[in-house]
């Protein structure tokens, strides 16, 4: 019998996984709601607290967002079904019209989602003689588009996460040896929360010529910007050597991804030769409609209002886990919280005790999402949510993970030196009671 590769080997033990996560009862779950009311599910005949949403600002429910996806499906029907490079519908122009203004860049384009964005643009913008240095945190779908480049005989090589450091040492060892040198990255990474130092970045960017950006803001969009624009265009101007890929999903709450492109020339590359662009289908006329809506939020005022209540959240939420003391792995202010647990044993166990014991719907973030033992617990604010709801989660949360701990035979000091690599947790030396 032929011995399996080293991908079918990690295929298996991500399934087996998986698997447990299934029949423990804490993940591939389905709602049996009637309705949705943005904070609460009913799972298994049991009614929980929603903490796991990407829908930051709650647009999911906003009545000009469904109107103007219910309007667009009553005029144009449920979908146009014709490849792009052949003729789109004019909702089409409509949404690349409003999210221009909201970016204050022409040179965009909808794809179907951002990860079939990354699929389409990286193979493009990225030549056999280029050097991809990637960040080890960076998103699944970005990684996954490594394999498309390594095929046409791209270098690719993995950076630690958010080490600046260690990636300006690969430019300099690399910049005689490549035409152009691309940094591929989150604005806001999806497990722990934490931010990319785009200031930084981009102080890099003028400093080497050789240097392009791939940036996925997917989990910045909405919530943060002007126009809800997204973290990394808050932080920076796009830059003549930067590209940045967001979503229509998550907090924009409509469907697809838009790739910004800092010149015409990359974006209409891009529409003349996408791949996937010309040869799939495009955005469902519901999807399209829903952007139309969401982007007029996005230019009124009314979205300045959502932002305001959601950092209200959001800096309420980091107050509260500083004052238990909890092992959050970053401190940024951002959507997205990881609380860290160590070993997969203890992350069930803490999970059974929050959503089963508790009632609150949250994230187990294991292997591969994370090194296996780093673990932990990931959970997400949204503007569903009230402050007595955070409140009370982070008590139970408190309460809950020293217990869960000494069931499985570990402590506290265990979990900071678990996770040391990436955080000093200096950031929670004034917490109460923490000895780090």
């Amino acid at each position: 019998m032929q011995s399996k590769t080293h991908f079918q080997k990690a295929v298996d033990r991500v399934v087996a996984i998986s698997q447990r996560s299934h029949d423990d009862g804490i993940a591939f779950l389905y709602t049996e709601d009637s309705k949705y009311n943005g904070k609460n599910l009913t799972i298994n005949g049991e009614r929980k607290t929603h903490l796991g949403s990407c829908s930051y600002l709650g647009l999911e429910l906003s009545p000009a967002v469904r109107l103007a996806a219910i309007e667009a499906i009553n005029n144009f029907g449920t979908q146009f079904s014709s490849s792009r490079s052949y003729i789109s519908t004019g909702l089409y122009a409509e949404a690349e019209s409003l999210l221009s203004q909201i970016f204050e860049n022409k040179n965009l384009i909808i794809t179907p989602s951002t990860s079939m964005g990354h699929l389409v643009v990286l193979p493009l913008m990225v030549g056999p003689r280029d050097l991809v240095i990637v960040d080890h945190q960076a998103h699944y779908s970005m990684q996954y588009a490594m394999k498309v480049l390594e095929g046409q005989g791209t270098d690719i090589s993995l950076v630690r996460h958010s080490d600046l450091g260690a990636l300006e040492e690969k430019i300099q060892t690399a910049q005689e040896r490549y035409d152009k040198i691309w940094y591929v990255m989150d604005g806001v990474y999806s497990m722990y929360g934490d931010l990319a130092p785009m200031k930084d970045i981009e102080l890099l960017l003028y400093k080497y010529d050789q240097l392009h950006v791939y940036c996925d803001d997917a989990h910045g969009m909405s919530w943060t910007g002007k126009h809800g624009r997204g973290y990394a265009l808050s932080q920076v101007s796009q830059h003549e050597r930067m590209i940045i890929a967001t979503s229509l999903n998550k907090s924009f709450a409509a469907g697809g991804g838009v790739i910004l492109f800092p010149n015409a020339e990359w974006c209409h590359k891009t529409k003349m030769y996408g791949g996937h662009l010309m040869f799939s289908g495009p955005l469902q006329i519901g999807s399209l409609g829903a952007i139309v809506g969401s982007a007029k939020v996005h230019l009124s005022d009314e979205l300045t209002h959502l932002q305001r209540e959601f950092y209200t959240k959001l800096n309420y939420t980091q107050h509260l886990l500083k004052e238990h003391g909890l092992p959050v792995v970053s401190d940024d202010i951002s959507p997205i919280f990881f609380v860290g647990l160590g070993l997969p044993r203890t992350g069930y166990n803490l999970i059974h005790r929050i959503l089963r014991q508790e009632g609150y719907m949250v994230n187990l973030a294991i292997y591969p999402a994370v090194p296996e033992n780093c673990t932990g617990v990931r959970f997400t604010i949204n503007n569903h949510l009230d402050l007595e709801d955070i409140e009370r989660f982070v008590r139970l949360l408190a309460h809950h993970i020293p217990k869960a701990l000494e069931d499985e035979g570990r402590t506290m000091e265990d979990v900071y030196r678990g996770f040391r690599k990436m955080t000093d947790f200096s950031w929670m030396k004034s917490a109460k009671g923490v000895s780090v």
